[in-house]
């Protein structure tokens, strides 16, 4: 039941992606993709331990691990008045959920094609709130956006629909 659980809220990541830009109660640090990748990560707590035993998986992390450390020290030799920021908090949980989602798809190859499909799901109802004029501002450039997200990233999460 928990494994049915975690795979929907996978897919309901997945989907969400395509509405990253939108605001909920005009907070700008809360989106709908971060609302459901928090709740990912809780429910992958209790799969904690599998996910650092796939060795297959960590491979291809640590070259991730490795930039971000790399960062991390460019970061710390280079503050100054202007940036005190040395840790990049996003980029970090970002790494820890692509960990997570490459264990998870390669445990299940199914959830996988389910998972894409929901991306794709999520971008026809992207071209419906657009067909409808849902969510569209014009720019200064005069180029269409949809619920803030720029139209160059709308266009290339829109492309998982050619996979199908």
């Amino acid at each position: 039941m928990l494994k049915r659980f975690h795979d929907f809220i996978l897919c309901s990541y997945f989907f969400s992606i395509n509405f990253q830009e939108l605001q909920l109660f005009n907070l700008g640090f809360l989106s709908i993709p971060k609302i459901v990748a928090f709740v990912y990560l809780l429910f992958s707590i209790p799969r904690l331990n599998n996910t650092l035993q796939s060795k297959k998986i960590f491979i291809t992390v640590i070259p991730i691990l490795s930039y971000f450390a790399l960062l991390f020290l460019i970061n710390i030799f280079n503050i100054n008045e202007k940036s005190y920021s040395f840790f990049d908090f996003t980029l970090f949980i970002n790494i820890i959920l692509f960990w997570f989602i490459a264990v998870h798809l390669s445990r299940d190859f199914n959830i996988a094609n389910k998972a894409i499909l929901c991306l794709a799901l999520g971008s026809v109802f992207l071209a419906c709130f657009y067909f409808f004029g849902i969510g569209l501002e014009l720019d200064e450039m005069g180029r269409v956006s949809i619920f803030g997200d720029n139209p160059n990233f709308v266009g290339i999460k829109s492309t998982d629909l050619l996979l199908f």
